[in-house]
């Protein structure tokens, strides 16, 4: 068999052998739509010229990460992030309080292993992308944290808690209770939070029987374009925040009322 005749083979079962896509594993992952200049610079929508470059970008727990132009081939990337001004991988200080609340005080690889399910948004009163990730410790003692960057992959910076979880007696002098106190007014943690699902009875500490933990964040637009943090998971269920779209943070001049959806029984 001559060497054109083998091509010409080749090339014909080519035609009918499907191309293996480029995977990336990314964990819980958040996707969102990317338009990129030739610069390099990231926005939620194309320019009036269409000269952007769509790119789809997904964010995962441990910061894994990836990006395609087609939805089936994924690069893999990390999002960059930066502790006072500069580029850093020092996840041990740049999520100091919320790490040391959730007993992460060990080493950034702790810290790492402990951010799960990111969600990323663009912030059109920001003009920013928000990247809210959950910072999980035992207990329940968990936190969403917001950070900030004018590009889609970084590097980000740490704007602060949007929500804890895990607070009681134990934690007093910690960041989430003193976050617990200005949205209540309370110095102590209220009992309805330390209901236990198993015993069906109230405790002493957070339980989630009532209490949810503070991961899993999701935020979005409504139709009237407000901003919102749903977040939760099967301890306590999901709740949801209004945020203020001009920091991304809560909303702490909006109330929900002091009665218990449900009051465990």
């Amino acid at each position: 068999m001559g060497f054109r005749c083998l091509a010409t083979i080749v090339l014909s079962l080519s035609l009918f052998v499907p191309a293996i896509a480029s995977s990336v594993a990314v964990h819980d992952p958040s996707v969102v739509l990317v338009y990129k200049d030739a610069s390099g610079n990231s926005y939620p929508e194309n320019d009036a010229g269409k000269t952007r470059a769509k790119y789809y970008y997904l964010f995962g727990t441990m910061l894994g990460g990836a990006y395609s132009t087609d939805l089936i081939n994924w690069t893999a990337f990390t999002p960059k992030f930066a502790l006072n001004g500069v580029e850093s991988t020092d996840y041990l200080s740049i999520f100091k309080d919320e790490a040391t609340y959730a007993g992460h005080t060990g080493s950034s690889s702790d810290v790492q292993g402990n951010l799960w399910a990111p969600d990323i948004i663009y912030n059109k009163s920001m003009k920013k992308w928000c990247l809210y990730f959950s910072l999980s410790g035992d207990d329940w003692k968990s936190s969403i944290i917001l950070l900030t960057s004018d590009r889609i992959e970084g590097p980000y910076t740490k704007v602060g808690a949007v929500v804890y979880g895990g607070m009681d007696a134990a934690t007093s002098g910690s960041a989430a209770n003193a976050d617990y106190r200005k949205v209540t007014g309370s110095a102590s943690v209220d009992t309805r939070y330390y209901f236990n699902w198993v015993t069906k009875k109230f405790g002493t500490g957070w339980d989630g029987g009532y209490g949810v933990s503070a991961i899993d964040p999701n935020v979005f637009y409504d139709q009237s374009g407000v901003l919102w943090l749903l977040y939760g998971s099967w301890s306590g269920g999901l709740f949801m925040l209004k945020l203020d779209a001009s920091t991304g943070l809560r909303d702490y001049a909006y109330t929900y009322g002091t009665a218990p959806v449900w009051a465990g029984d």
